[in-house]
């Protein structure tokens, strides 16, 4: 009994200590990032592999940087600094891609859930490499999903405080332990692509996916 309680008085002490330490660290850097700076620092155009061979982005009558925007609820539910929807579509083929910023674990949602809130199915769920030329090689999730006897393809990650990855609990714990590790700059993006043709492959989602971020890193000073 003894020592039980002297265990209880050591935890009940590391978590005084933690909490006091926790009030004490200085608040989140400011970011300067916000949804027109999203917007101006998303790649306009990806290149292929094939030299000439590009894909473009369809524009919203709307607003000429995205081809749609969405929902209000989702806006209010993450509250993040900013989101941006784009369709890159080159020679039948078209990728659906979302980028989410945000410095806080409450400005993004496990897809998982978003998915299946949405009538999908996840039918694989596995992570995967994502190897680029000039970002090395990034974690990510792929899923092969279903709604109503469609199924389609899924490649989502994460950018966080020290690097990427595949999946929101990753994400969660390094931007709790960053502050508490001295790093304070906590911004992270969330990506989302999907595939918007009839038989579309593994492989094919995975070079785009790598394109992209080849051409993003330049443009947003490897933001995104």
């Amino acid at each position: 009994m003894e020592g039980l309680m002297k265990r209880v008085v050591a935890l009940a002490g590391f978590f005084t200590v933690a909490g006091v330490v926790f009030l004490a660290l200085p608040s989140k850097a400011e970011s300067v990032v916000n949804e027109q700076w999203m917007k101006d620092h998303t790649p306009d155009i990806i290149h292929t592999k094939d030299p000439g061979i590009l894909y473009q982005f369809h524009k919203s009558p709307d607003d000429p940087q995205v081809s749609y925007k969405s929902d209000k609820q989702t806006y209010e539910m993450l509250n993040p600094f900013g989101i941006v929807s784009r369709r890159y579509y080159n020679t039948g083929r078209q990728f659906d891609v979302v980028l989410i910023a945000g410095n806080d674990k409450e400005n993004f949602h496990d897809p998982h859930v978003c998915f299946r809130a949405q009538g999908w199915t996840f039918i694989e769920d596995r992570v995967i490499s994502i190897p680029t030329k000039t970002r090395g090689t990034i974690p990510a999730t792929f899923a092969v999903i279903e709604n109503r006897g469609k199924k389609t393809l899924s490649v989502f990650f994460y950018r966080g405080p020290k690097g990427f990855y595949p999946s929101t609990p990753n994400l969660g714990a390094a931007m709790l332990l960053g502050p508490l590790m001295g790093d304070f700059q906590t911004d992270a993006v969330f990506y989302r692509f999907m595939p918007e043709y009839d038989g579309a492959k593994e492989e094919e989602i995975i070079e785009f996916v790598g394109q992209f971020m080849d051409e993003a890193g330049p443009k947003s000073n490897n933001y995104f």
